[in-house]
């Protein structure tokens, strides 16, 4: 399995390794991955404050190959888009007050990939790390796109689309 890689050397594809997915977590195959401005923000500050080695990417859509337990809202052979963010819904102050976009209690999976080389820990862009084959994200994360969606467009859901209509609809409400 392949990911591009952040490190003290530079940017690489290297060739990575994943655990498998643990309590609420899906493996997802990656079929489609935008590019955002973010990783190359990540790649000019020096790691934008995340641990080194940093797989790059955060704009993944693919298919769900592989169920840890307690997974409930997806299937294997779900065609999904990866959320970078996954509000807790119950249990931080600004869920339970109905504003989820403010969540401080961010559903995510554990760190599961690795560096093949030296079996280093990667640290996911925005708990993703999309640029490569194959991610273990919370199930909270993988959303369900419907068939007649191609990758390409669904990938482009889980940060452009949604950063412009966060921006419209949050920061500074159009109003009718």
């Amino acid at each position: 399995m392949r990911g591009v890689v952040f490190s003290d050397e530079g940017v690489a594809l290297e060739e990575i390794t994943l655990d498998p997915p643990g309590e609420h977590e899906v493996r997802v195959r990656v079929v489609a991955n935008g590019l955002c401005h973010t990783d190359l923000h990540v790649i000019e500050t020096g790691g934008w404050g995340m641990r080194l080695p940093i797989l790059l990417g955060h704009e993944g859509a693919g298919i769900v190959e592989e169920l840890g337990p307690g997974v409930t809202t997806v299937t294997e052979g779900d065609r999904v888009v990866i959320a970078w963010r996954a509000p807790c819904s119950d249990s931080c102050p600004s869920c339970l007050r109905g504003d989820p976009r403010r969540c401080s209690n961010n559903l995510r999976a554990r760190r599961r990939a690795h560096r093949a080389s030296d079996g280093a820990l990667l640290t996911g862009v925005l708990l993703c790390g999309t640029l490569s084959d194959a991610v273990v994200v919370h199930e909270a994360r993988a959303v369900k796109v419907p068939e007649e969606l191609p990758f390409e467009q669904a990938c482009l859901l889980s940060c452009g689309f949604s950063t412009g209509a966060g921006a419209a609809l949050w920061t500074s409400p159009v109003h009718e």
